[in-house]
């Protein structure tokens, strides 16, 4: 009797099975490997978005006065009384609290909260502005908008019949923010009630840096 062994045939045949089991492995290996990859980073990026809505519920929520300057694709949002062409607060440091400034840098996919107006490296038209970067709360953001909601809207008629828009206090805001990277995104819209009562809400819209409020397309509402 021959001595019993593998033929040449079955060792191809054992390599070739043995290479279609390793290669099914490391298929599995690599998508569960994505899967945790994609569940981590949609875990990491809620995580970010919630950070960044609770700092934004705070600074509007305790606004004493809302002014919503938009540039283009740019917000920049103050949350106290401001002086015109200034930007800057009205009250004294000592008497300030809650007034905050939060910027939205749509180039830059990127929001601000500062306790104050800090010009940028550079004005004109916002070319090559630059944000202190001590001050950016996220560098993701895809969409950034505040709205007044109509909840808090009322219309009545003045002395001569016609009608006059205010805001009744409390006033609340609708604010959309999206968050997206290469792997995972999040968005959502959510309202915000104000704690303060307003005395007026001003929504100013421009083309450049250098002036508030004193040029460019202004609406102003009163709050009762």
């Amino acid at each position: 009797m021959r001595d019993k062994g593998f033929s040449l045939i079955e060792l191809v045949i054992a390599m070739g099975i043995g290479s279609i089991v390793l290669l099914m492995v490391s298929v599995m290996l690599v998508r569960g490997t994505n899967l945790f990859r994609a569940g981590n980073d949609d875990v990491n990026m809620r995580n970010d978005y919630q950070i960044v809505r609770n700092q934004i519920d705070e600074a509007i929520m305790e606004a004493k006065m809302l002014i919503v300057e938009k540039q283009g694709e740019d917000i920049i949002i103050y949350t106290g009384e401001v002086n015109e062409g200034s930007r800057e607060f009205t009250t004294f440091s000592t008497d300030r609290t809650t007034e905050k400034v939060i910027i939205y840098d749509k180039s830059e996919a990127s929001l601000y909260v500062l306790g104050e107006y800090e010009e940028p490296s550079a004005t004109g038209a916002g070319a090559g502005k630059k944000w202190p970067e001590g001050n950016r709360i996220c560098d993701i953001v895809k969409d950034f908008n505040v709205e007044l909601d109509d909840s808090s809207k009322r219309v009545e008629k003045n002395s001569v019949g016609d009608d006059v828009v205010y805001y009744a206090n409390p006033v609340r805001v609708n604010v959309t923010l999206a968050l997206e990277n290469k792997n995972s995104d999040v968005a959502s819209t959510f309202s915000i009630n104000m704690r303060n009562r307003l005395k007026s809400i001003v929504v100013y819209t421009t083309t450049g840096y250098d002036v508030l409020l004193n040029s460019g397309t202004i609406v102003e509402y009163n709050v009762k």
